[in-house]
């Protein structure tokens, strides 16, 4: 029998504060929340929550708790920035301790900016696709930043008016930009760790480029990478990218074609079975995608060598 309880799903941003046990929410699609002056109703470990708003958490202080985000763990620590996206299991466990734990949340459902430009931009911005173990560490200057956008919106909440739908709108979009940069910071301050990322990676497609790997299972997709290598899609190609210049896809292709020059040149097997020997299902992409890429076909290719 599993040791989890039913996932319960939050509807309301009226349910939440309910859950948590803060006053009632001053406005229907967003709140600020201290959850340092929370007091659950609700024992949450153990629980999953299927959480339908975004939801930016900026912890100030050293949490004594795990937290679990799409199936992925992480321990949280001072100065780390999570933002959760809507229509995702959320899970806390493990809770020692809730002394010292400072957190500022902004709780925010989409309607709030579905009607705006907002909601195509921030549906563009790949860290809303990272797992949780990708979450965001930031500086204290990078905090502070944080946290005056933070209190920009908490100022808007106190005194809510025909204006605070459009001040809301633009601190997000403020917030959401600044988050952006600090990843992007991220991936220039972790060359050591990332340069570790893209050895790991380049052993991970070697080996699923392998001959057993590619009768079994054919080419190797970008999702079944990042899979290999516990990380999202959007993380692996975001930093093979900022790294390299190249996507993951890109790393795929390459090293595809590489891979079927040598056996060009080295054996006799019809175009067709070496396609099927790299893993594609149809040789006609096998030379479409070696004409891009060389720019001769395959059969031109081999005449050439």
């Amino acid at each position: 029998m599993s040791i989890y309880m039913e996932p319960i799903y939050i509807r309301t941003l009226a349910e939440l504060h309910g859950i948590i046990g803060c006053p009632e929410p001053k406005h229907p699609l967003i709140s600020v929340i201290n959850f340092t002056e929370s007091t659950f109703t609700v024992d949450l470990v153990k629980v999953e929550l299927l959480n339908p708003f975004y939801v930016i958490l900026l912890y100030n202080k050293r949490v004594h708790s795990s937290f679990s985000y799409g199936r992925k763990d992480i321990e949280l620590n001072q100065g780390t920035l999570i933002v959760l996206r809507p229509d995702q299991i959320v899970q806390v466990y493990d809770i020692v301790s809730r002394e010292g734990v400072e957190v500022w949340g902004i709780v925010f459902h989409p309607d709030l900016i579905r009607s705006s430009p907002t909601y195509e931009q921030i549906a563009q911005y790949n860290f809303l696709a990272y797992n949780l173990n990708e979450a965001l560490q930031i500086s204290v200057q990078e905090k502070e930043i944080i946290q005056t956008i933070l209190n920009n919106i908490l100022g808007e909440y106190q005194l809510i008016d025909d204006y605070s739908t459009t001040v809301w709108v633009h601190q997000i979009v403020l917030l959401f930009t600044y988050i952006e940069r600090f990843y992007n910071r991220q991936f220039m301050a972790k060359k050591l760790e990332y340069t570790n990322i893209i050895i790991r990676f380049e052993k991970t497609l070697k080996a699923l480029l392998s001959a057993q790997e590619l009768e079994r299972n054919g080419l190797p997709t970008v999702e079944r990478l990042a899979k290999e290598m516990n990380l999202s899609r959007n993380y692996l190609g975001n930093l093979l990218k900022k790294e390299t210049g190249k996507s993951t896809l890109e790393h795929v292709h390459t090293q595809v074609i590489n891979k079927a020059k040598t056996l060009l040149f080295n054996n006799e097997d019809s175009v067709a079975q070496i396609a099927f020997q790299l893993g594609f299902e149809y040789p006609q992409y096998f030379s479409r995608l070696f004409k891009k890429k060389v720019g001769v076909t395959p059969s031109q290719y081999r005449k050439l060598v």
